[in-house]
């Protein structure tokens, strides 16, 4: 039993030497420490930003689901009201059911009303009037002159607006008819031939 050999533990002074190998160790623990302390400061703000970023979409998720609705930006067509002098937005989207409808409308700027003076609907064109024998187009007389044949009548039986060609053949059928306006004595006396 005295020739075994066994380990204890015991306490020992350093020589100078291995003094100097533990303060080499101990500088290098020091600065990897430093490093590795670092690298986890910047994993932990990379994953402290993320779990906020997180945090804040799951939140604003929740109050779109307890509210029931979301704003969103939609694709509208705009179309002038110049009766209204509003703007009307029209989604382009189909299907949406929109909560807020003033959004839907909103009034004319100046620079649109502006833009009101050039929209003027144009006079609606006189409905030409029709020979009551040919249907030929007759213009209306732009003055009460003699010369103008152009609302030509017979004054005996009411048969007319006339064309000039219609009126000159009425003359030779039967009696002359007579410009509108004109003196029913000067007629002759018979009957225009109807169509």
């Amino acid at each position: 039993m005295s020739n075994r050999v066994t380990s204890r533990k015991l306490i020992c002074q350093l020589s100078p030497e291995e003094k100097n190998t533990f303060a080499d160790e101990q500088a290098r623990l020091l600065h990897e420490y430093a490093e590795l302390e670092r690298q986890a400061a910047a994993i932990a703000k990379g994953y402290r930003e993320d779990l906020e970023k997180k945090w804040e979409r799951m939140k604003r998720v929740a109050d779109i689901v307890d509210a029931g609705k979301e704003e969103r930006n939609i694709d509208c067509r705009t179309v002038p009201d110049h009766t209204a002098k509003t703007v009307i937005y029209r989604p382009l989207a189909e299907g949406l059911i929109v909560l807020n409808p003033e959004a839907l409308e909103r009034p004319m700027t100046d620079d649109e009303m502006q833009g009101l003076l050039s929209f003027e609907e144009p006079e609606e064109a006189a409905a030409p009037i029709a020979c009551a024998v040919c249907s030929a187009s007759i213009e209306l007389p732009t003055d009460s002159g003699a010369d103008n044949k152009a609302d030509l009548s017979c004054l005996d039986c009411h048969f007319g607006p006339l064309c000039e060609g219609c009126y000159t053949k009425a003359c030779e059928l039967h009696h002359a008819p007579v410009p509108v306006g004109g003196d029913q004595a000067d007629a002759g006396a018979g009957e225009v031939a109807h169509a």
